[in-house]
């Protein structure tokens, strides 16, 4: 998915995705994504690049696991 992509599903579906063995969430609010993983961390994120690059999911930046975890 490109970065567009990601934006409108975010935007669209406010998903909820399993990634070894622990629960996330992102949504879109304000201007804000705001996400939530199952250890109760929550961050908040200005712009969809930042989302991509800093939240961590299972130790790598979103953007590396973002296919495997978003349906195509």
């Amino acid at each position: 998915m490109n970065k567009y992509d990601i934006l409108q599903y975010i935007l669209l579906n406010e998903p909820v995705f399993d990634y070894n063995g622990k629960q996330y969430s992102v949504c879109h609010t304000n201007g804000v994504f705001g996400t939530w993983d199952s250890d109760g961390t929550q961050l908040d994120f200005y712009d969809i690049d930042s989302l991509l690059s800093n939240w961590m999911i299972g130790k790598k930046p979103f953007k590396d696991v973002v296919d495997s975890v978003f349906p195509s």
